[in-house]
């Protein structure tokens, strides 16, 4: 969903078209037309991405709703009468509810994901869920390679802070002071994306709690979506309204380098980084190779084991399987610090690769799988490496050798 989150920029920004524009137009504008046909091609592109879409899209739906709705006193407010004034996003969110259900009809993954987020949200309510000591573990790892929570956190989502506090305060002045700017939109389309990030928000924690799962990385990305554009706004206003007490000439100066701050901020956390190790996404020929032939000589009562389910994933691109391959082990610690031989009831594969020792001793130093141990490992007696090309390397575990 990385990927999806560019694509979204375009969603959010005909979706601003569209609601801006004037109801007195064609029942059929230019935005809207073009906002369904992005609609379809969201579907068919990045199901997951309109899947969290959708909440957004029903959160507008709903803030123009109660503003069409609202009292004669409050119908004088600049806001809901501005909203009123904008197209109703009703008929395009059913569009993009239908679309979306047809698409996922027979694809059982979804409706497997709301079940299990409905569960696990149970799950922590009735407090037997796992997410706390699923931070805690992670906590405790970081210590252990010598880092905190709040120096990544800081590093990492530092900037994305910033803008989060940036579009706290412009909701304050907006809603809370009554804030007026020279843009009649910005009020409108504040509380259109305030609801957006609220509805986004909610599904943020509710995968947080989720024992196991990692999407709220992905909701996160997708909710600075709409902090960045309402960030740029706030900053927009505060620039305005100091040039306006000031001069243009000192306030420019300090907006500058802020803005060079953050930027460089950011780029700290993208490849090459000195805050992360980010592997190559590239796969090389002589790995995938590798992976080919010992699927092809691989004996039908031998099992493979790996490290971190990485087996898997080439199980799938190999073969095409139409379900996603979950049934390949993954070597535990015990298991390769105490002796494999010893650790296995029959005999296994064990594939190890480039890949794999950088991403142990350079990302994790070493904290779940120290070199010593995978060297140990792989030289003990029993364990015998029947091939190898240099990227890829095959071992056979035979569990009677002790």
């Amino acid at each position: 969903m990385t990927q999806a989150v560019l694509f979204s920029a375009l969603f959010v920004y005909v979706l601003t078209k569209y609601l801006q524009s004037d109801q007195s137009e064609a029942v059929v504008s230019t935005a809207g037309a073009t906002l369904a046909l992005l609609s379809v091609a969201a579907v068919v592109y990045h199901p997951q991405l309109v899947a969290h879409l959708l909440p957004v899209a029903i959160a507008i739906c709903l803030v123009q709703f109660f503003a069409r709705r609202s009292t004669a006193e409050s119908s004088r407010s600049t806001v809901a009468s501005t909203i009123r004034s904008h197209r109703p996003l009703y008929g395009q969110t059913l569009l993009l509810l239908v679309v979306f259900l047809a698409w996922t009809a027979s694809v059982g993954f979804y409706l497997d994901t709301v079940e299990y987020i409905a569960t696990s949200a149970a799950d922590f309510i009735f407090g037997t869920g796992e997410a706390g000591a699923a931070v805690a573990s992670q906590g405790a790892s970081l210590s252990t390679i010598g880092a905190s929570m709040t120096e990544i956190f800081l590093k990492l989502f530092g900037t994305s802070l910033v803008m989060i506090l940036l579009v706290a305060g412009l909701i304050v002045a907006v809603f809370g002071l009554g804030v007026r700017t020279q843009y009649e939109a910005v009020p409108a389309m504040t509380a259109y994306f305030t609801a957006g990030l609220a509805a986004l928000g909610a599904l943020f924690v509710l995968y947080f709690i989720a024992s196991g799962s990692e999407i709220y990385f992905r909701v996160f990305g997708l909710m600075m979506v709409f902090a960045i554009v309402l960030g740029s706004v706030a900053i927009t206003i505060g620039f305005t309204s100091l040039s306006r007490r000031l001069s243009r000439r000192s306030v420019q100066p300090i907006f500058s380098v802020g803005f060079a701050i953050l930027l460089v901020a950011s780029l700290l956390v993208i490849f090459p980084s000195p805050y992360i190790y980010n592997a190559s996404p590239h796969v090389t020929d002589s790995s995938m190779n590798g992976y080919e032939t010992a699927f092809a000589n691989q004996s039908d009562d031998i099992e493979f084991v790996g490290l971190r389910g990485t087996i898997d994933r080439f199980d799938d691109a190999i073969h095409g399987n139409e379900e996603r391959m979950r049934s390949h082990e993954s070597a535990s610690e015990s298991a390769v610090e105490d002796g494999l031989v010893s650790s296995y009831d029959s005999d296994r594969y064990l594939i190890l690769t480039k890949a794999d020792y950088e991403r142990e001793q350079h990302a994790y130093h070493g904290l779940r799988y120290t070199e010593q141990d995978l060297q140990s490992a792989t030289t003990e007696q029993g364990v015998d490496r029947i091939q190898s090309n240099g990227d890829f390397e095959l071992y056979y575990i035979n569990a009677g050798a002790e």
